[in-house]
């Protein structure tokens, strides 16, 4: 597996998921708090420790061959990548200005942006037929 493949995949690892999702945790609460700076160490420390030991240790063939595998080799790119990042800014907008619907809000945005694959499957399904 070359290094582009690799950085593909190791996204939908269980570990770099659960540091993803801790360092959201982490820097939310940090932002609500207006702890700018730690916030941000808090998001991305997590995210890039654990892009490193999942990048360096982890069997990324498993997860290449598994139907999430299949579906981001299809649909992940860099644009659904920033509509991710952009409901986490969002949730962080929220935070700092203690608006708590914009945190679900923003979440929604993110779990729209990994599921948008569903919606783009459907439609060029429909269109090939």
């Amino acid at each position: 597996m070359n290094r582009e493949e690799r950085i593909l995949y190791h996204q939908i690892h269980p570990a770099k998921i659960a540091a993803d999702v801790t360092g959201s945790i982490i820097s939310a609460i940090l932002v609500w708090q207006h702890h700018f700076w730690w916030a941000m160490l808090g998001a991305f420390a997590p995210a890039f420790l654990g892009s490193a030991l999942v990048l360096q240790f982890a069997d990324l063939n498993k997860l290449k061959a598994s139907r999430m595998g299949r579906y981001i080799e299809r649909f992940m790119n860099h644009w659904v990548e920033a509509w991710r990042f952009g409901g986490q800014i969002v949730m962080w907008m929220g935070c700092w200005c203690h608006e708590w619907l914009a945190i679900p809000v923003g979440a929604l945005i993110v779990i729209s942006a990994w599921s948008s694959g569903l919606l783009r499957s459907k439609s060029s399904h429909r269109t090939a037929e």
